[in-house]
C-alpha cells in the first residue's frame, strides 16, 4: 500500500527524500564533530583549549552563540563553569552548590540532579524561576536547551546553548543533536583531566626533586625562597605563591617571598599574626587549612583588588616549631586536589629545611662578618686621619653588615647645647650635606641628657613614653631607631644613629655590636678633628703667607698702572684737545666745499685720521685712572650681539656661539668703552685663531660673595658675567700674568701697540669690575669679566644727526685751551650763533656778570686751572639760576665734582667732536623748556 501511495503521490516522496538528504548532511556533521571531538584531545595542550577546540566544533552543528560547559565536583558538591561564551550573561568563575536550596533553581543543577537532558522556552524559564521562589537576573533566555555530560553513566557536568534573541533557535530535536555528542565531549574532557593531573604530579614530583637539590646547594635564604615561589607559581599557574615566616620579636608572620598576578598585593614585609586569615589559623592551628571557595571560608582574610577563589596554607615546620607558613591562592575554585595537597605538604618539609639550613648559615656568615667588621673599622680607625673619609668609610662598613634606612653621626659641644652638628646624614641611600640641627626634646636630646643609648624596636608600640621626634631633612619616622652616645673619657662628644623603616630591624646581638661600634668611631672621630685642627691652622697659615704675596704683586701692579694711568690720561686730554682743533677746522671747511671739490675728499680723510686718533686715546684712557665718559644703564647682552656681529662680518672663518641669559640685570656702563672690551677680546681670540676657530659668548647673573670679590678689592653684590671663550692656540703659564699690563705684547714688533688687553683690563676695573683668565698651551683661553648689576632700566640711544643744527643764540664758551676757544668759536658762528669766548675762570665769571641777560648757553670744560670748573659753575649759577650749561672734556667725567657737575648741568659732549656733533647737542638743550 505503501509503495503504491508512493507511486501515486510524487511529491510525498520527493519530501521524503529531501529530509532523508538533510539528515544525512546532519549526520554528516554530527560525525565530523565528533571526530573533531576526539582529535583535540590530542592535539590541545590544556582544558581551556580543549573547550575552546569543543565550541567551534559545535558550532558546525549547532548556533553556539550562547554556550557554557558547567563541570561537577561530586566530593564537594560544587558546579563550576570553566568554559562560557555569553553575550547577557558570561558564568565563566561562578558556581553553584548543587545540594544548597538556594542553588536548586539553577537550570544547570537541574540537568545535573536529574541526569536528563533539559528544554525550556522563556514562559518555562520564567514558570520555573517563581516556582522555587526567584527572580530571574537579567534578560531572560527565550529558549534554553542543557544535557548532562556522563561518564560510564556518572554525571560529571553539563553543556547548554540558549538564545536571547529567538525562541525559534532551537528544537526539541536538538536535544538529540547535543546528546549525540555529548558522550564524546565527556570523554575527551575526562581524559585531558586524567592528562592534565598525570602531568601535575609529574610536575610536582619534578619540582620536589628540584628544590630537595636546591636546599643542599643554596644557603642564601631570601634567594631560595624567591627562587621556589617563583617555580610553583609558572609551574601551576597559580594566582600567587606566598612564603611566611615567623618573627619571634613581634609574634606575627612576616612575608619573606612571593610570586604572581597578586604579588603586587603582598609587599615584602607584610605581616600576619598568629591566628589570622587562613594563614594565621593553619600556623595557630599547626595543620594544613584548605578552602575551594574562600567566601566560605570564615578564616580568609581578603586583600584590595586580589582575585582569589581557593587558598592552600600550610605550616613550615622546623621539628614540632611552626616557623613559617606555605600559602598558595588561585582564582579557580576547588584547585587544589589531593594531590596538590599531599605534594604541597612535601615541598613545605622541603622549604623547612631549607629556612633552617640558611638560618644556620647565616648565623655563622653574620657572626664572621660582624667580627671582620670590628675589625675593619678598627684598621680604617687606626689608618684615616681625614675626617670625610673615615665618615665615609664607617657608613660603608654599617650599610653592608646592618642595612639601615637612615644613619647619622651627629657632634655635640657644651659650648652649644642646643643644636647638633649633623656631620654625615644619609636617608634611603641619599646623603645629604653637613647642617645644623636644633636638639629640642627629640630622641636625640634624652641620649645627651642622659648620657645613655636609646633602643626603639617599634616605635608605633613605643611612641606613647617616648619624646615627639625632632625631624632632619624627611619626615618620616623610623619604626626601629637606636642611638648611641660618643663618649670620650667622661665628655658626650656625638651620637651614632642606625634607623630601619621597618620594626624589630635588629636583633639584640646587633645592639650589642653597636655598643662596640660607637666607642670606636667616638675615638677615631676625636683623633680626625684633632688632626684636621692641625692641618687647617698649618693651611691658614700658609695661605696667609700667600694672600700677602699675592696682596703686595697686586699692589705693585696696581702703582704701576696708576702711574702709567695718570700719565695716559694727561696725554689722552691734551691729545683730545689737539684733535679737536683739527677736527673742527675741517669739519668747518667740508660744510664750504661740495663733495666734488678735490680737497673734499682730502677733508674726509683728515677726519678719519682724527678717528684714529681718537680710538688711540680712548686705548689709553682704557687703563687710566677714571676713563669713563658717558654712563647709562645698558643690556650687556645688546652691547654684545652688536660687537660680535660686526666682528663677525671681518672674520667669516671664526664661528661665534652665542648663550646669552634672558632678562640679563642692567649694567651702569660706557657702552663705546664696553664695546672696546669685547672687540678687543675678539681681535685677541682670533689672532689666537689664524685659521678659523669657534668662539663661545656667554652672560649670566649672578650673585658673589666677599669671598670671591675681596682678592679682587671690589664689593659683594649682584654681577653680570660675560665669558669669551676661543679654541686657540692659548696663552703661556709663564706669562699670563703680564697680559694686562700697558705696551706688553708677544707680536714682532709693529705688529701691535701693546694696549689692547691693558685697555680691557682698565675699562673693567674703572666699572667696578674684574677680569679673570684662564687658559692652557694648546687649550685655548677663556676670559670672564664682572660688572656690577643696576637696577636701573635700560636707556636707549637715540639715532645720531646726520645735518648740523643751525642757530642764532648768544654762546659763551669757557676753555683753558686758546686752540679750543678759536675752532669752538669758528664752528658756533658758522651755525649761525653769537660767540664769546674765556680762557680763565675768573674772566668768565666777569664776562657772564656782565652780559648774563644776553647769553643763552654756556659750554664750561671740565678741566680748568686756577678756579676749577665746579667754582666757576656755581658762581654762574649763583647769577643766573636758569642758565643752560653744557659740559666738555676730553678727559673723564669722573670724580665727586663731575658727577655733580653732570647731574646739575643740562648735557656733556666728548673731545673730539664735530660740527654735526656739536651742532645737534647745543641745539637739543637749547631747544628743551
Amino acid at each position: 500500500m505503501s509503495s503504491k501511495s508512493e507511486h501515486e503521490n510524487p511529491g510525498l516522496k520527493i519530501k521524503k527524500l529531501e529530509k532523508k538528504l538533510v539528515d544525512l548532511k546532519q549526520f554528516e556533521k554530527i560525525t565530523k564533530t565528533l571526530f573533531s571531538v576526539s582529535n583535540a584531545v590530542n592535539t590541545t595542550v590544556n582544558l581551556d583549549e580543549l573547550y575552546l577546540s569543543i565550541h567551534q566544533s559545535l558550532g558546525k552543528i549547532i548556533d553556539v552563540t550562547n554556550f557554557f560547559i558547567a563541570l561537577y565536583d561530586r566530593e564537594n558538591d560544587i558546579l563550576s563553569f570553566p568554559y562560557s561564551v555569553d553575550t547577557e550573561d558570561n558564568l565563566l568563575g561562578s558556581y553553584y552548590e548543587v545540594s544548597n536550596p538556594k542553588d536548586s533553581s539553577s537550570l544547570s543543577v537541574r540537568v545535573i540532579k536529574s541526569g536528563k537532558p533539559l528544554f525550556l522556552d522563556k514562559n518555562e524559564i520564567i514558570r520555573y524561576a517563581k516556582k522555587m521562589g526567584k527572580k530571574i537576573l537579567g534578560p531572560a533566555a527565550k529558549v534554553w536547551v542543557g544535557v548532562p555530560l556522563k561518564i560510564k553513566n556518572e554525571v560529571i557536568g553539563a553543556m547548554a546553548v540558549q538564545s536571547y534573541i529567538d525562541p525559534d533557535m532551537y528544537h526539541k530535536k536538538d536535544i538529540e543533536v547535543l546528546l549525540s555528542v555529548s558522550d564524546q565531549v565527556a570523554t575527551a574532557i575526562d581524559r585531558k583531566r586524567s592528562e592534565e593531573e598525570a602531568y601535575k604530579r609529574a610536575n610536582l614530583s619534578a619540582l620536589i626533586h628540584k628544590v630537595s637539590q636546591r636546599v643542599s646547594s643554596k644557603l642564601e635564604m631570601g634567594e631560595l625562597l624567591s627562587e621556589i615561589s617563583t617555580s610553583v607559581c609558572e609551574t601551576f599557574n597559580y594566582e600567587t605563591v606566598i612564603v611566611m615566616l615567623y618573627d619571634e620579636y613581634r609574634k606575627v608572620f612576616v612575608l619573606e617571598a612571593t610570586e604572581g598576578k597578586n604579588s603586587d598585593v603582598f609587599p615584602k614585609g607584610w605581616t600576619v599574626p598568629v591566628g589570622k586569615g587562613m594563614i594565621g589559623y593553619a600556623a595557630q592551628s599547626g595543620k594544613i587549612q584548605v578552602s575551594g571557595n574562600v567566601s566560605k571560608n570564615k578564616h580568609y582574610l581578603k586583600h584590595s583588588d586580589e582575585i582569589v577563589n581557593s587558598e592552600l596554607a600550610i605550616p613550615i615546620k622546623s621539628g614540632d616549631k611552626i616557623i613559617g607558613v606555605f600559602d598558595l591562592q588561585s582564582a579557580d575554585f576547588n584547585a587544589f586536589d589531593e594531590i596538590d595537597i599531599s605534594s604541597m605538604e612535601t615541598l613545605s618539609v622541603q622549604i623547612g629545611i631549607a629556612i633552617e639550613n640558611a638560618r644556620l648559615f647565616e648565623d655563622v656568615r653574620q657572626g664572621t662578618e660582624k667580627l671582620a667588621l670590628v675589625n675593619r673599622l678598627a684598621s680604617a680607625i687606626g689608618t684615616t686621619l681625614n675626617l670625610d673619609k673615615l665618615l665615609e668609610t664607617i657608613y660603608q662598613e654599617i650599610e653592608k653588615s646592618f642595612k639601615p634606612d637612615a644613619f647619622f653621626i651627629a657632634l655635640y659641644s657644651e659650648k652649644d647645647k642646643d643644636e647638633l652638628d649633623i656631620i654625615f646624614h644619609t636617608e634611603d641611600g641619599i646623603r645629604y650635606s653637613p647642617g645644623k640641627c636644633a636638639l629640642g626634646k627629640g630622641f636625640s636630646a634624652k641620649i645627651v641628657s642622659e648620657k645613655k643609648p636609646l633602643f626603639i624596636r617599634d616605635y608605633e608600640k613605643e611612641k606613647i613614653k617616648l619624646p615627639k621626634p625632632v625631624f632632619l631633612n624627611t619626615k618620616k619616622v623610623a619604626s626601629s631607631w637606636i642611638g648611641i652616645p660618643l663618649i670620650v673619657g667622661q665628655r658626650i662628644t656625638g651620637i651614632i644613629n642606625f634607623q630601619a623603616w621597618r620594626p624589630y630591624a635588629w636583633d639584640e646581638e646587633e645592639e650589642a655590636l653597636f655598643f662596640s661600634i660607637a666607642d670606636q668611631v667616638a675615638v677615631a672621630i676625636e683623633k680626625a678633628r684633632l688632626y684636621e685642627k692641625v692641618q687647617r691652622e698649618l693651611v691658614e697659615r700658609k695661605l696667609a703667607e700667600e694672600e700677602k704675596k699675592n696682596l703686595e704683586f697686586q699692589l705693585l701692579q696696581a702703582q704701576k698702572m696708576e702711574a702709567v694711568g695718570t700719565l695716559a690720561g694727561g696725554i689722552a686730554h691734551d691729545f683730545n684737545n689737539l684733535l679737536l682743533g683739527i677736527q673742527g677746522d675741517a669739519s668747518v671747511m667740508r660744510l664750504h666745499l661740495s663733495p666734488e671739490h678735490t680737497d673734499y675728499k682730502k677733508l674726509i680723510s683728515i677726519e678719519e685720521s682724527v678717528k684714529s686718533g681718537a680710538k688711540l686715546t680712548r686705548q689709553l684712557l682704557g687703563f687710566a685712572r677714571g676713563g669713563k665718559y658717558e654712563v647709562k644703564a645698558t643690556s650687556l647682552n645688546t652691547i654684545i650681539e652688536d660687537a660680535a656681529a660686526m666682528y663677525g662680518r671681518t672674520r667669516k672663518e671664526i664661528r661665534i656661539h652665542s648663550k646669552f641669559q634672558a632678562n640679563v640685570w642692567t649694567v651702569n656702563v660706557d657702552q663705546v668703552q664696553i664695546r672696546q672690551v669685547l672687540l678687543n677680546l675678539f681681535v685677541n681670540a682670533g689672532q689666537a685663531m689664524p685659521g678659523g676657530g669657534d668662539l663661545y659668548l656667554s652672560t649670566e647673573n649672578v650673585k658673589l660673595n666677599k669671598n670671591k670679590t675681596k682678592i679682587y678689592g671690589v664689593l659683594p653684590g649682584r654681577f653680570v658675567r660675560t665669558t669669551v671663550t676661543d679654541t686657540g692656540h692659548g696663552i703661556d703659564e709663564d706669562i699670563q700674568h703680564r697680559i694686562f699690563e700697558p705696551f706688553f705684547t708677544t707680536k714682532e714688533r709693529g705688529a701691535g701697540t701693546g694696549l689692547g688687553l691693558a685697555s680691557t683690563y682698565g675699562i673693567v676695573k674703572n666699572h667696578d669690575g674684574f677680569l679673570d683668565v684662564i687658559s692652557k698651551k694648546g687649550e685655548g683661553a677663556t676670559f670672564t669679566f664682572y660688572l656690577p648689576a643696576t637696577h636701573a632700566p635700560v636707556i636707549e640711544k637715540p639715532p645720531p644727526e646726520l645735518e648740523a643744527a643751525m642757530g642764532n643764540e648768544t654762546i659763551l664758551v669757557i676753555d683753558d685751551e686758546t686752540r679750543i676757544l678759536e675752532v669752538s668759536k669758528s664752528m658756533l658762528e658758522e651755525l649761525g650763533y653769537k660767540v664769546m669766548t674765556a680762557d680763565k675762570g675768573i674772566y668768565a665769571i666777569t664776562i657772564f656778570g656782565q652780559r648774563r641777560k644776553q647769553v643763552n648757553l654756556v659750554v664750561l670744560d671740565l678741566v680748568m686751572p686756577e678756579i676749577n670748573s665746579k667754582e666757576i659753575f656755581d658762581k654762574i649759577k649763583s647769577l643766573e639760576p636758569e642758565i643752560k650749561v653744557l659740559l666738555a672734556s676730553g678727559y673723564s667725567v669722573e670724580g665727586a665734582d663731575n658727577e655733580y657737575l653732570l647731574k646739575e648741568s643740562n648735557g656733556f659732549i666728548q673731545k673730539p667732536y664735530d660740527i654735526i656733533q656739536f651742532s645737534t647737542k647745543i641745539r637739543k638743550i637749547l631747544d628743551q623748556s
